[in-house]
């Protein structure tokens, strides 16, 4: 098909609260890595060979992939090839396709939605003119996230139209479900009880510190039970998930930022080398070290959609 380069070639990661998005020139493998949000990639110029739970796909120019979160991905160029890739919060994706597929929300049209964000992984080859338009889309998209809380409309709507052109491609693939997906249908707009935010607050203020339910519970002064309970509601993961997803982030974090040795870094966050090992290759597929390297080799890039510009 016909070549749909970057404008500029390799740009870096232009992000605004739930979304971000980069486009970059590969030469050399990339680590199969996880990463939290949907991950929505199209191939703008070059093939490469996308590994993904070890399995391969040979890719070429208007070949779009999505991602699911939390699964590890990399690959080849052969031996060059130009990648744009949306990062996106699974709510934020999720929400989208459900006003899509259905005004009305029959729960049948829901669960299509959130398979299609937690599929393996969803590929299509794009009709020229539709690999056109969509790439044209990521470069608008990374040219209004660049104005931050003024331009976020304006890239929620164009991510908006670039999934009405790729979505009728996907339709046809086989969604994977299991029955531990909890859907964000019916998550609260509302702020977390006065109990949840002390929980979190007391959490976040000492990662290293031995964390139970029960003895959070007593701190805020209600039942484990009902703890657990409202973080579940609240968060849609257990308290030991999202106690673990912190830790592992923080490690990540220091990982990056400093040179302190991986039990250093585990003794931060409450874990010894050994345990730390474990927990942070169940979160990011590779070891500590492996994504120390990684990062440092710019096979990793960084986006944290926490982070919102001072206005």
């Amino acid at each position: 098909m016909e070549r749909t380069p970057a404008a500029g070639g390799s740009r870096g990661v232009s992000q605004y609260g739930p979304i971000a998005v980069e486009t970059r020139e590969f030469r050399r493998p990339v680590t199969p890595v996880a990463h939290p949000k949907v991950k929505l990639l199209l191939v703008r110029d070059g093939e490469a060979t996308i590994t993904h739970d070890e399995r391969a796909f040979h890719t070429q120019p208007g070949d779009f992939m999505l991602v699911r979160p939390n699964a590890p991905c990399g690959g080849s160029p052969e031996p060059v090839a130009t990648i744009s890739t949306i990062y996106a919060e699974p709510e934020f994706v999720f929400d989208k396709w459900r006003w899509q597929l259905s005004p009305f929300f029959p729960s049948s049209e829901s669960v299509r939605a959130l398979g299609r964000v937690y599929a393996k992984v969803i590929r299509a080859r794009l009709p020229d003119s539709d690999a056109a338009a969509v790439a044209e889309l990521y470069d608008e998209l990374h040219a209004v996230l660049t104005d931050g809380f003024d331009g976020f409309h304006l890239a929620d709507a164009v991510f908006a139209r670039l999934l009405a052109i790729v979505t009728p491609h996907l339709r046809d693939e086989s969604v994977p479900l299991t029955g531990t997906l909890r859907s964000p249908l019916h998550q609260s707009t509302t702020p977390p009880r006065r109990e949840v935010a002390e929980a979190l607050a007391r959490i976040h203020a000492d990662l290293a510190e031995h964390w139970t339910v029960d003895a959070l519970a007593k701190e805020v002064h209600i039942s484990s039970r009902q703890l657990q309970r409202l973080f579940e509601e609240t968060l849609h993961e257990s308290f030991s998930d999202h106690l673990t997803r912190l830790r592992a982030e923080e490690m990540a974090r220091l990982l990056r930022e400093t040179d302190d040795t991986v039990a250093v870094v585990a003794a931060h966050v409450g874990w010894s080398r050994g345990h730390a090992v474990e927990k942070f290759r169940g979160f990011f597929t590779i070891t500590p070290a492996q994504y120390r390297g990684a990062v440092r080799d710019h096979d990793i890039h960084v986006v944290d959609h926490d982070r919102f510009p001072e206005q």
